[in-house]
């Protein structure tokens, strides 16, 4: 059995060394990855997470200090956690405690919590990309001048803007949209303006927990 401690910095959790310096000295013989990766990525599209969770073995701990450290996503956090008890995996966290262990009640108890959440979430998405369209479909001169001078670009920026309500990530609408990630960040900039539901934030107001 292997320990290993995983931090991600993330630059909205003034905490973020305290925090590892904390997880570091409650587990001091567990071997300590702190992610490369900046800025809002999914778990697998940080190289360090995927080869860490790839490099786990059964009955090895993986602990963090909240779930958020994971994702802040309900549903690529529930989908890693199921990956780790898939692979016979404890994962541990370190404030506040708590110990996911494979086959174990809180383990089903968490994944149904964090699939619930993800549904309620996705729920909330649409709607809000909906209502956001909306706005554009009533005010098209607006549409139009933000995005005056790329007229080429019209449509694939309407389908960055689409996935961006949604809540992709930054480097998946890039991927889906075979575009640069400078691309999909100056739509993001241009569209805030129509944004009244406050889709294009995050999600929650949790503390930062790294």
């Amino acid at each position: 059995m292997t320990q290993y401690t995983y931090s991600r910095f993330s630059p909205r959790n003034p905490d973020f060394q305290r925090n590892k310096q904390a997880l570091q000295a409650a587990f001091p013989a567990a071997i300590h990855i702190e992610d490369s990766a900046r800025g809002r990525m999914a778990p697998l599209e940080r190289p360090d997470f995927a080869a860490l969770l790839a490099s786990l073995q059964p009955g090895d701990v993986l602990i963090v200090n909240w779930l958020t450290s994971i994702s802040r996503d309900f549903q690529l956090c529930q989908q890693v956690i199921a990956q780790l008890i898939e692979k016979r995996v404890t994962l541990q966290t370190h404030q506040p405690a708590l110990v996911i262990q494979p086959d174990s009640e809180s383990a089903t108890t968490i994944l149904a919590l964090l699939y619930g959440y993800a549904l309620a979430d996705t729920r909330y998405r649409l709607q809000a990309a909906e209502l956001s369209r909306q706005v554009l479909r009533d005010d098209p001169k607006a549409w139009q001048e933000k995005f005056r001078g790329r007229p080429a670009d019209k449509k694939k920026h309407q389908q960055i803007a689409a996935l961006l309500w949604e809540g992709k990530t930054l480097d998946e609408i890039a991927q889906r949209c075979q575009c640069s990630l400078s691309t999909v960040k100056r739509v993001k900039r241009k569209i805030r303006h129509f944004d009244e539901s406050d889709s294009l934030r995050d999600r929650t107001k949790k503390p930062a927990n790294h």
